[in-house]
């Protein structure tokens, strides 16, 4: 059933592709502004297909909770509530692991995941937490209009300014290694923000679309 989900998903992914780029003008340019009606269908696809039968996280969450590292519950580490304000006022919500080992405000790196569309924050922890037991911390934010950040409007061009605003925050945390791993579209995002002047050490890019128009256009 899921594998169907999966090829319905995509062959409705190609066909909106195939829309958005004779709306190139507008797709993809505005935080808030009117989405065009590829974008449309690719998200409403992935949300209605896609993600996984969970409760939403709850956007208005504070504080750390501790996270199981590998099948020991006794092998926590710290997973903590953490907010970025966007240039546009929106305020973004994700989540922030302390690498392990370190008992400062913050290590001297940080690795920011971008995960795929229709994936939310709160699957891509298991994954970050190994990068996190080398010492750095680790962040990884719902897009607009998922998960904790659900009551945004789900834009391409959201997702490209958002992460964006999250490398200049990250980057003006102080800290002295600055890494990026992006997977499908937070692979694009991480490009954008590269293309926009924004310093990254390491961006390692993970089944990244071979040619995004708004990542390699000028404008």
């Amino acid at each position: 059933m899921y594998f169907t989900k999966v090829v319905l998903f995509f062959t409705v992914f190609l066909f909106s592709a195939a829309v958005q780029a004779e709306e190139s003008s507008i797709c993809g340019h505005s935080r808030n502004g009117d989405s065009c009606s590829g974008e449309v269908m690719t998200f409403w696809l992935g949300k209605k297909f896609l993600l996984p039968s969970i409760s939403d996280p709850d956007p208005d969450a504070t504080g750390c909770l501790g996270w199981p590292f590998e099948a020991d519950p006794s092998n926590q580490l710290q997973v903590c509530h953490y907010s970025v304000p966007m240039r546009d006022g929106f305020v973004l919500n994700g989540y922030m692991f302390r690498g392990r080992g370190v008992s400062t405000e913050r290590s001297n790196g940080y690795v920011l995941l971008g995960q795929g569309n229709a994936m939310l924050a709160e699957q891509a922890l298991d994954e970050l937490k190994y990068f996190v037991q080398s010492g750095l911390d680790g962040y990884v934010f719902d897009y607009r209009g998922y998960g904790r950040n659900r009551h945004g409007k789900s834009r391409v061009g959201a997702i490209l300014e958002d992460f964006t605003d999250v490398v200049s925050h990250l980057n003006s945390r102080g800290y002295s290694h600055k890494t990026v791993y992006g997977a499908s579209m937070g692979g694009v995002a991480a490009l954008y923000a590269l293309k926009k002047g924004k310093t990254i050490d390491v961006l390692v890019l993970d089944s990244v679309p071979s040619c995004i128009e708004i990542v390699l256009s000028q404008h």
